[in-house]
């Protein structure tokens, strides 16, 4: 009975150059914070390398609540047999984040990369940046008048005097309003009929004196409020969802919808590939089965 043989080889390596420590990225730093969304945006340049050229390094990421710190977004990576889980760093070849973390405002962070090299060579951190997240900029709004009622509605201006960028305490520009017998109600108030006929003589009606043309001296209708909107229905501006309050005098903001707003409430995040493009495929795989049959069932010569 013959017995197995088996055989080991060594291998030695002769390239007498070795791998050289890359650099890390020391410049293009940014850091922002979406306020109304509460996403922290992070991003960086690139790192160099002797060996390596720029478009296959990769990228490891710390973020912290203390100087050198990894409380948000651990640096730790390493430990696994497959090198794209956690050799090449956590961020593989990006070079920007954002983070969906607004428990992080008013807080301040510190965070930094390392670059890492084909060979799994890293460098030391790069310089550890800093950023407090603070809404510094306060929105102060200045409108202009409501402009006649064309078509059922009235419009207005808006100006940030601030100039913040933000629009989370801006108020609407837009109304639906109607228009009586004596021009336009203002936003979607009661028309107010014209006076009936004064059945008495002289200027008094009901016992109300009146001023010039039949206008009551005195408070002229300042209790009556007017209503711009219908309490607690909902409506669309740009990506922000309005609620009508509950008296109805005023539309704030109810959410910010990060994919879109359409018929009063926020869009569902898209899908990752629209069925439109999945019929060019429908179209090969049917090809392919009916050449299938048709070998199938071809008459044998």
């Amino acid at each position: 009975m013959e017995s197995s043989i088996f055989y080991a080889n060594v291998y030695i390596n002769n390239i007498s150059t070795s791998n050289s420590i890359p650099e890390e990225s020391d410049s293009s730093f940014n850091n922002t914070f979406n306020f109304p969304a509460g996403k922290l945006i992070l991003s960086w340049g690139n790192g160099s390398d002797t060996e390596t050229p720029t478009l296959g390094l990769y990228y490891n990421l710390r973020v912290g609540l203390t100087p050198g710190g990894h409380e948000v977004v651990s640096g730790v990576y390493g430990g696994s047999s497959n090198p794209t889980a956690g050799y090449f760093g956590n961020m593989m070849q990006r070079k920007s984040i954002t983070l969906n973390r607004p428990d992080l405002e008013n807080e301040t962070i510190y965070w930094a990369v390392q670059t890492i090299d084909t060979g799994l060579a890293k460098s030391a951190w790069s310089t550890e940046q800093v950023f407090e997240i603070t809404q510094s900029c306060t929105e102060d709004w200045s409108y202009g008048d409501w402009s006649s009622c064309v078509g059922g509605q009235q419009t207005r201006t808006a100006t940030d005097l601030n100039s913040c960028g933000t629009e989370v305490n801006k108020s609407t520009t837009t109304q639906s309003c109607s228009t009586g017998p004596s021009g336009p109600s203002g936003p979607s108030g009661p028309i107010i009929p014209p006076e009936e006929e004064n059945e008495t003589t002289g200027n008094e009606t009901g016992g109300v004196e009146l001023g010039e043309d039949n206008e009551t001296i005195g408070d002229k209708n300042e209790s009556a409020i007017q209503q711009i909107c219908v309490p607690f229905d909902l409506k669309c501006e740009v990506n922000n969802l309005l609620e009508c309050i509950e008296d109805g005098v005023e539309w704030v903001l109810k959410e910010v919808c990060e994919y879109g707003c359409e018929d009063g409430k926020c869009k569902e995040e898209p899908l990752g590939i629209e069925l439109i493009y999945l019929w060019p495929v429908a179209v090969v795989v049917l090809i392919v089965v009916v050449a299938i049959i048709f070998l199938i069932l071809k008459p044998r010569v």
